[in-house]
């Protein structure tokens, strides 16, 4: 499957921080960094940080 293809099957699921830096490997924190210091599109729903997965494979930072 390529690039196109994961991105468009992704487009609208939306991530959690726990469940983003699971998918990355990365420690949560590091998402919670990426937040605060806006590298990442994300949107808050009450307290909730979501992610949509395919701003992972667009976003170059995150490109772990």
């Amino acid at each position: 499957m390529n690039n196109k293809n994961i991105k468009s099957k992704h487009r609208n699921v939306l991530l959690d921080v726990n469940e983003a830096a699971e998918y990355l490997n990365v420690n949560k924190m590091t998402i919670r960094r990426l937040v605060n210091d806006r590298e990442i599109t994300f949107y808050r729903v009450k307290s909730k940080i979501l992610i949509k997965m395919n701003i992972i494979f667009l976003n170059p930072i995150l490109n772990i």
